[in-house]
């Protein structure tokens, strides 16, 4: 119990933090009106806890300060605009319908590879200080330097303006710094991103990449797809295939489908045939009818390793470990085109783990660099 937890709340709404908290670690609770620079240096908190009221700006401030220190901002998170304010500072959040045990978990993870350790505190402290004054002082140097580039620009304009309307950008990245994302699924111009270490599915919308939802399924899910009908997702903890009615999250069922296999990838297309991508490069076609599974087809990919499957226009596509995408007729899974990724920008500096097609987007996961990568589906063509 040597770690220290210190728990900032607002008064606005009562949160209680649970009671395996007040177990594990020393807790520590104040208002958000304290002088809470100098009680957060005076405590050297392991980690620290704030309630969803206390102002956004606070928040920010307390993280910049401290940001070697992990912090949680915890609540009901009933506005999506305002969870994506946390989740894009980089900020976990914690929602306080989680079971006690789960919340302890997230708390643990969050400790895992902090460098807010009693030993460690007062250093790291003095390095986001200094850290701090540099950026001060690159911020007025860029700030300057945006004057003189305006001036500059002031004289060529008219060039500029015809290379920018010849120019057309192939690809656009997203940052989800505060997301693990291993999986994407597309559905009536959204995408939903499935973060499994924190068991979270996050739902944004297509045309301005807006963040509309954040749900909390009661499994941990691997992978995930969606389409007017049904949620499907496979779970390694549990080697499960669960349905569940979407939007709703309710689960109509669960099944060990393939027994003795590991599930890389799980797709459902709009007549509610699914597909089961594995470990050994096999790939399974099942349809969905009257909520039970029925088995189609099986067929073994051959010539690259998949890692992901989507059925897009009557076509599968499936995302190989060398970072390039196949086409693949349906009626006898013979590749009839591979799209080179690294033709289209660098792809050695990404690692993808999922992608998704829309109308107009390829999307491209790269969990390592917690990036979304957009591309434009005219290359499919």
């Amino acid at each position: 119990m040597d770690e220290k937890l210190l728990f900032i709340y607002s008064g606005h709404i009562k949160i209680d933090l649970p009671q395996v908290l007040f177990k594990e670690y020393q807790v520590k609770t104040i208002t958000y009106k304290s002088q809470l620079s100098k009680i957060i240096v005076e405590y050297k908190p392991q980690i620290i806890l704030i309630d969803e009221f206390v102002p956004f700006k606070l928040i920010k401030k307390i993280h910049e300060r401290f940001k070697f220190v992990p912090i949680g901002v915890i609540g009901y998170f009933e506005k999506p605009q305002k969870t994506e304010k946390f989740l894009e500072l980089g900020i976990s959040i914690i929602n306080i319908s989680q079971s006690e045990s789960e919340i302890n978990l997230i708390i643990k993870n969050l400790l895992w590879f902090s460098l807010s350790r009693q030993e460690l505190w007062d250093e790291e402290y003095r390095i986001t200080k200094s850290e701090l004054l540099k950026d001060k002082i690159l911020s007025f140097s860029k700030s300057l330097f945006k004057i003189l580039i305006v001036l500059l620009l002031f004289i060529g304009i008219p060039k500029l303006y015809d290379f920018i309307s010849s120019y057309k950008k192939i690809f656009y990245e997203l940052e989800v710094g505060y997301i693990n994302a291993s999986d994407i699924c597309v559905v009536n111009g959204r995408y939903i991103l499935n973060d499994w270490r924190l068991r979270n599915l996050f739902e944004y919308e297509e045309v301005n990449d807006k963040l509309l939802k954040m749900y909390i399924p009661q499994e941990q899910l691997n992978s995930i797809s969606i389409n007017n009908n049904y949620l499907v997702a496979f779970s390694m903890f549990s080697d499960k295939i669960y349905l569940y009615k979407y939007p709703e999250f309710s689960v109509v069922t669960s099944t060990e489908l393939l027994k003795n296999t590991t599930i890389l990838s799980v797709y459902i297309d709009e007549n509610n045939h699914l597909y089961l991508l594995d470990n050994k490069a096999n790939l399974y076609e099942f349809i969905i009818k009257d909520n039970k599974f029925v088995f189609v087809s099986s067929n073994e990919i051959k010539g690259f390793f998949p890692i992901d499957v989507v059925v897009y226009k009557g076509d599968v596509y499936l995302l190989s470990d060398t970072n390039d995408i196949y086409k693949l007729r349906k009626d006898n899974y013979k590749k009839e085109k591979i799209i080179i990724l690294s033709t289209y920008f660098d792809t050695k500096q990404y690692r993808f783990s999922s992608f998704g097609i829309s109308d107009k987007w390829i999307y491209l996961i790269s969990e390592t660099e917690k990036k979304v990568i957009k591309l434009t589906k005219d290359i499919l063509i």
